[in-house]
């Protein structure tokens, strides 16, 4: 279900007439990055690589030790699912992901939207490499649900993390 159910045709389904909310100003050395396939923005630090895909956005360090990823799920799992069920659902549905949840949902913090995120621990089929990661649901309800998964080292700090998930604005 979840992040990965926007990758099909549901994802597309028609949002509400309510206009789009307006991108986080973005803290100094920043960039927005506007996906508008999927309806969001998100802020990033600049020297960070951005691929855009058209309904989701990888953005990742020069060091490749954070990788975040972001999705419009506009599809009825999107548009109904809370943001603590959502998140949850997607950090334990992760393909091949190996690893445990750490805690309870908690708000992101900055957020204007109903928002829960979730921390986990674990290894990919790939890598390997033992990577933290954080999951956050941002939900509008009968619209979409945005989801970010943000894989991390261990030595990299949560704090750039958080600010992401902070910026995370819908349309």
């Amino acid at each position: 279900m979840a992040l990965f159910a926007a990758c099909g045709g549901e994802a597309d389904a028609p949002s509400s007439d309510q206009p789009a909310d307006r991108p986080a100003p973005p803290p100094p050395g920043w960039r927005t990055v506007t996906n508008p396939k999927a309806a969001f923005s998100v802020a990033a630090p600049r020297s960070w690589r951005v691929s855009q895909r058209p309904r989701a956005t990888l953005i990742s360090s020069p060091d490749r030790t954070v990788a975040v990823t972001v999705v419009g799920d506009r599809s009825p799992a999107g548009r109904e699912t809370d943001a603590d069920t959502y998140a949850r659902q997607t950090l334990t549905e992760l393909p091949g992901f190996e690893g445990s949840v750490d805690a309870e949902p908690k708000p992101v913090g900055g957020s204007p939207y109903s928002s829960a995120q979730v921390q986990g621990r674990g290894k990919l089929p790939r890598s390997r490499a033992l990577q933290r990661i954080t999951v956050a649901a941002f939900h509008r309800p009968k619209r979409a649900t945005y989801a970010v998964v943000a894989f991390r080292q261990r030595e990299a700090p949560i704090a750039t993390v958080e600010r992401v998930l902070a910026s995370v604005r819908g349309g």
